[in-house]
């Protein structure tokens, strides 16, 4: 049996050897093409028609139109899905953990007439700091930072207990070397008395 070699199957029928290797060239590219498409298609979870498959595909190094991928898509049978906008129900009915519902409806104020129902004055106490943050990012180090944060906590705490801040520290900073360490409490805000003149 004679076997038939490519230069003798392309003089047969007419074409070059050069012309049916370019061919086959060509077909091995487009089987790759179709295959890279397909990829890039689900990459993106089928969400991607072609004008935004143009994108991908040249980054890949193909290029080719937006209609040559369209018609590519077509031929594979595969069509961009658009995503449902998500609809939000308060009627929930459904197996999936929900997380608890830790206030329970339970305002306390209601029960206690000396806490506030809003918390604006404490929001307002704390706005000089909150402002202040960004300067103090820088403080040098971090023991000096604590320190920084420790003295803030005590002007505070001096005027929650309704004190003058600047009386009160000059007069705990004095005390402080010859105060007794077993009776440092005393120094805090909430029971310093102020010196009488």
């Amino acid at each position: 049996m004679n076997e038939v070699t490519v230069s003798s199957a392309c003089k047969y029928l007419g074409v070059s050897t050069s012309g049916y290797y370019a061919w086959r060239k060509r077909q091995a590219n487009t089987a790759q093409k179709y295959n890279d498409l397909k990829a890039v298609y689900w990459q993106h979870h089928a969400r991607l028609g072609a004008p935004s498959l143009v994108h991908d595909m040249h980054d890949l190094g193909y290029n080719m139109s937006e209609r040559t991928i369209g018609r590519m898509l077509k031929k594979l049978g595969l069509r961009s899905r658009i995503a449902r906008k998500y609809k939000h129900t308060t009627d929930s009915n459904h197996r999936l953990p929900t997380a608890p519902n830790l206030l329970d409806r339970q305002f306390t104020y209601l029960d206690d007439g000396n806490l506030p129902i809003c918390n604006n004055w404490v929001e307002n106490q704390m706005r000089p700091w909150a402002l202040g943050r960004k300067k103090w990012l820088f403080a040098g180090s971090l023991r000096s930072g604590q320190r920084a944060a420790n003295i803030m906590t005590l002007i505070q705490s001096a005027k929650l207990n309704g004190l003058d801040p600047y009386a009160y520290l000059s007069d705990v900073l004095k005390k402080l070397p010859t105060h007794k360490v077993t009776q440092i409490e005393e120094l805090l805000p909430h029971r310093w008395k102020p010196e009488p003149n």
